[in-house]
């Protein structure tokens, strides 16, 4: 049935707003008194007042893991996709977030590619990750110098695998068989941070030790087919030697002259080797739905769900009060220029 009415819906991706003590302790006794939670503290009068005059509950982004019974903190692209009708636990209908995002770059060119998503990181001399993030300094003309030397050295081994630079620290990578054999997403991360459970496609962030910092995590398949073995030795490859290629960039040498880390590797999670094939919005519930995106996930989703894309440049820098209340403010205005038309 059609809609007959305009939804906006507002996801504050992120937000954590709980007190939760270990197990058998109240938040006072573990906290102490008077301890409020941030979104208690924020002064933000436009959610009290949708607070005041609304309904309210508590919803949970995706389903109970069907492996444990448990829910689990998905990352962006699953719980969007959940909220839009996708079960993200049919292999089908989620293939993981890099999938997602090449697909919204435009690097996706077959099923059987491995698809991932990946960050700038910084290793020490003892080729230890000491930044996952490189610092999360990155403007886009240097992004996109480690990326061409990156794709140049390659491309110079006669490894076919592309990397694009998108936001800040980010990037996506594409890697295909030499042979032009399939490959599968079914494979761990070569990222500490991120774990696989049951071969779902969400990572689960960890926390890491920073005495000794960790090591590259080994690249492994997750079930016996050759498929994976193939994907786990290819990105173990391609991870050496993004760090070849990146170890004396010229950018490196000026961000280590200037007290930043360089950005000597390429860490690469969320692989996936198939696009899903997703009902379109407008079939599913009878109306033209737009989405207000800022990254490639946003886009990708959209993209993949047959819904429009209304870009919103908030551009990189530092948070402060000013950003955000231009950054908000262009939300906004997107919102009174598109919502005629969705």
């Amino acid at each position: 049935m059609a809609l007959n009415r305009k939804v906006l819906i507002v996801v504050l991706d992120g937000v954590g707003d709980f007190l939760l003590p270990p197990e058998g302790l109240e938040p006072k006794d573990y906290f102490g008194e008077g301890v409020v939670t941030p979104c208690q503290r924020a002064k933000k009068p436009v959610l009290d007042g949708y607070a005041k005059e609304g309904q309210l509950g508590i919803l949970q982004p995706i389903p109970r893991a069907p492996w444990s019974g448990e829910y689990i903190a998905p990352q962006s692209d699953a719980a969007v996709l959940s909220l839009l009708g996708v079960d993200v636990f049919e292999e089908s209908q989620y293939t993981g977030r890099g999938p997602v995002e090449c697909f919204a770059e435009g690097l996706y060119l077959q099923d059987g590619d491995l698809m991932l998503r990946g960050n700038f990181a910084t290793l020490n001399a003892a080729l230890q990750i000491s930044d996952r993030r490189a610092g999360r300094v990155m403007d886009p003309e240097t992004a996109k110098s480690l990326c061409d030397a990156v794709n140049l050295h390659l491309q110079m081994l006669g490894l076919p695998a592309h990397v694009k630079p998108t936001s800040g620290h980010r990037c996506l990578a594409v890697i295909r068989d030499p042979e032009g054999r399939p490959l599968s997403g079914k494979i761990t991360a070569p990222d500490p941070a991120y774990v696989r459970q049951q071969g779902y496609y969400v990572g689960e962030a960890v926390s890491l030790p920073e005495n000794p910092p960790p090591a590259i995590a080994l690249t492994c398949p997750m079930d016996d087919s050759p498929e994976a073995r193939r994907s786990a030795e290819l990105v173990n490859r391609f991870v050496y030697e993004t760090h070849v290629a990146l170890r004396n960039h010229p950018a490196n040498q000026s961000r280590a002259a200037r007290g930043i880390n360089p950005a000597n590797v390429v860490l690469v999670r969320d692989a996936g080797a198939t696009v899903p094939k997703l009902p379109s919005t407008d079939i599913r519930y009878g109306a033209k739905m737009a989405v207000l995106a800022e990254m490639p996930v946003e886009c990708g989703i959209a993209l993949m769900i047959g819904m429009g894309v209304v870009p919103v440049d908030t551009g990189q820098g530092k948070m402060t009060e000013e950003k955000m209340v231009s950054d908000y403010t262009k939300f906004r205005e997107a919102v009174e220029a598109s919502i005629q038309e969705y």
